[in-house]
């Protein structure tokens, strides 16, 4: 990985990924965002931590976005108050809620619902989960299962979505359609997170979503 401004470029991590004809012909991209058009080859879940892959960003913009919730939910006084923010992925429960198996899918199907204008899915059953405590609340990664509501002879999917979960709100922000739930577990499924450790959690072969280094250069 290289670092470049105006006058000086600056390397700031190089590994070793082995024989070339060891590495699949699909590269890892381990949810990179600056490599999503390109097959280039990424570190595995041993060296995650040593490169940026673009969602550091996206951290500081959802730290923005969490405590203006916190804003809304904490100088509220009424149980039944729902907070002003548009965003469909966020799920408002009150002063306390308790989670369901059903929560944190209608969440992440609500958004993926909004932006897939020409299906609609509905939460079938869900599957594995990963998580970690952060400054902001619980990073969840899950997968669940869930079918086409308009067509019901279609195979039922399963997905992954990530979430930020505090004591009053579940905040779906990435949500994305992985394939049949049949389907065999892929080898690359885990994509390197630090998040979901030895859980077995899919993972999205593209970008998008964060793999556990964004926040820990936060704190850095």
């Amino acid at each position: 990985m290289i670092k470049t401004n105006r006058n000086v470029v600056s390397l700031t991590c190089v590994r070793c990924l082995g024989p070339s004809s060891s590495l699949p012909e699909k590269a890892k991209i381990v949810g990179c965002l600056y490599c999503s058009s390109h097959n280039i080859h990424h570190p595995g879940e041993s060296l995650l931590n040593v490169y940026h892959n673009g969602r550091e960003y996206y951290w500081t913009t959802l730290e923005y976005q969490i405590n203006k919730l916190y804003d809304f939910v904490w100088k509220s006084e009424e149980e039944d108050f729902i907070p002003r923010f548009s965003h469909p992925g966020l799920k408002y429960f009150g002063k306390h809620y308790q989670e369901t198996a059903s929560l944190l899918p209608t969440a992440a199907l609500s958004l993926f619902n909004s932006e897939k204008k020409d299906t609609y899915f509905e939460f079938v059953k869900p599957g594995f989960s990963g998580r970690s405590y952060t400054s902001l609340g619980w990073l969840i990664h899950m997968n669940f299962e869930a079918k086409n509501k308009d067509d019901p002879d279609a195979p039922v999917q399963i997905f992954f979505a990530e979430y930020m979960c505090g004591f009053d709100f579940v905040f779906a922000v990435f949500c994305e359609r992985l394939g049949p739930s049949d389907s065999p577990f892929p080898e690359e499924a885990k994509q390197g997170c630090t998040i979901c450790g030895s859980c077995c959690v899919r993972h999205p072969l593209g970008p998008g979503y964060m793999n556990g280094r964004e926040y820990l250069d936060y704190y850095d």
